[in-house]
């Protein structure tokens, strides 16, 4: 299993002087005109590793991702261009440039030079520089740099570089702990949904205008992807119908209403034939029996005993017609048998990997589209101690509630922006997780509880002794 493996400079680092030198940024004719040096001597390759420089522009509600430098060992270069070339619907921006190999491993400056068309969501953007590495299956988060803000003020002339300063609770950035979470090498997603779907009597074709149908229809819709992010895998199809009448007739109903199903759906989505799997349940007392344990009337418990008693083939529904002479099967034909005719369907396809711009553009409407990784990268454009940082990891928290290190990061983050009693509902319950002790104590030092925060910093020595050993010099100076 691989990790992702995030180093990260939690406050916007100050940018050593001798990586970006020479910056100019000027905004003419409708453009906006970017050029800098980029020394990268320090930053050696090997065969199975590469470096990533992105300059990013970044302003409320705006962020757009520029071609990137890249610098890359042979090995790591061939891997990754195969690794493209099999994800058929992958879109990637082409790097600005790429320097492979010995080049790489010899080169110490690069000159970056850019423009591009200035819009009004540019007003007061900054520009960043991202800077990331990926040896084997380990991806890195070097650092984030803030190159100059409001380029549109900035002077032709200006290079000097500016930096940002951390926002909320600027103590807690370097003690709160952060995990490396699994890396996501193929993102593979599934959706599904019941549909009740209408027939007119011994009729298999599905009719979007009878009775209910239009309704029932629209859940298919929005189960089918709707861009270019996902690329459909599989289409499973299961339909069920209720215990009336003869058992072979069922079966026939179930059988050819699910076959005409998929039907269906290939004629309107275009789907091929070969993704589709088709399966069929004649009676399904499973389902009767869920029902009746969920909804508790009067004569559930008859029901299922006779259910579990007898078998289709004893006699079971004769047996269920006979109670209170008739009168319960009525009710069961009212009320529970017409929810088992159905169609479940599940769809499963794989989702592209995203550039950040796309990531900030589906975080708040399909979050799910998004890995973990892609999650994070985009909550560090953002930058600690912001709003935004804190949304990505608390939407991350709500995608993957059981996930303790998502859960971890989720209270590091909220702890960042000064909420501590928000920061509760991400780490009480693991309590009795090792990795949570840090934070834990953090969290009991913000508050004032010095007793707890020094109890939880010991454990955590075990841990993350450095950083819990930092901890508890701070604990001891505030005394």
């Amino acid at each position: 299993v691989c990790y992702i493996i995030v180093i990260l400079t939690l406050c916007i680092s100050k940018l050593d002087a001798s990586e970006v030198k020479r910056l100019i940024t000027s905004v003419q004719k409708d453009s906006i005109n970017i050029s800098f040096w980029l020394y990268v001597d320090k930053y050696k390759t090997s065969g199975s590793k590469s470096f990533t420089f992105t300059p990013v522009l970044r302003a409320r509600d705006y962020i757009h991702e520029l071609p990137s430098i890249l610098i890359s060992g042979t090995r790591r270069y061939n891997f990754d261009r195969r690794e493209a070339h099999l994800s058929k619907n992958a879109k990637q921006i082409m790097p600005y440039i790429s320097i492979i190999g010995k080049k790489a491993h010899n080169i110490d400056s690069i000159y970056y030079s850019l423009s591009i068309p200035y819009t009004s969501q540019m007003d007061s953007v900054s520009l960043l520089l991202m800077k990331e590495s990926r040896d084997c299956c380990v991806f890195n988060l070097i650092g984030i740099d803030t190159l100059a803000n409001n380029l549109k003020n900035q002077s032709k002339k200006n290079n000097k570089i500016l930096n940002t300063p951390c926002t909320p609770c600027i103590p807690c950035i370097p003690m709160v702990s952060y995990l490396p979470p699994k890396i996501e090498t193929v993102k593979k997603r599934t959706k599904n949904t019941e549909l009740h779907i209408d027939y007119p009597v011994n009729k298999f074709e599905v009719y979007t205008d009878f009775m209910n149908n239009e309704k029932e229809l629209i859940k298919l819709d929005s189960l089918m992807p709707s861009n270019d992010l996902a690329m459909l895998r599989s289409v499973y199809i299961h339909g069920y119908a209720s215990p009336e009448g003869p058992y072979e007739h069922n079966k026939m109903l179930a059988s050819k209403r699910s076959m005409k199903f998929a039907e269906y759906m290939i004629n309107k989505y275009d789907i091929p034939e070969s993704c589709f799997k088709i399966e069929w349940t004649p009676e399904d007392w499973k389902g009767l029996i869920k029902i009746l344990e969920d909804e508790r009337p009067y004569y559930y418990k008859e029901v299922t005993d006779i259910i579990k008693r007898y078998s289709i083939f004893e006699g079971r529904e004769d047996k269920l017609k006979k109670i209170e002479g008739g009168i319960v099967f009525k009710l069961l034909k009212e009320h529970q048998l017409m929810f088992l005719r159905r169609i479940s369907v599940r769809i499963d396809y794989d989702v592209r990997d995203v550039t950040t711009e796309e990531s900030a553009k589906i975080l708040h409407s399909d979050p799910s589209l998004l890995s973990i990784q892609e999650m994070y990268r985009l909550a560090w454009i953002y930058g600690p101690g912001t709003d935004d940082y804190c949304k990505v990891y608390e939407i991350a928290a709500k995608l993957y509630p059981n996930d303790p290190v998502i859960n971890i990061n989720a209270s590091s983050a909220v702890i960042m922006s000064g909420d501590f009693k928000r920061a509760h509902q991400y780490i009480d319950h693991l309590k009795d997780d090792i990795r949570a002790w840090n934070n834990l104590g953090v969290l009991a030092m913000m508050e004032g509880k010095n007793k707890e925060a020094e109890f939880w910093f010991r454990k955590a020595l075990k841990v993350e002794p450095q950083k819990a050993l930092e901890n508890l010099a701070k604990l001891m100076d505030q005394e």
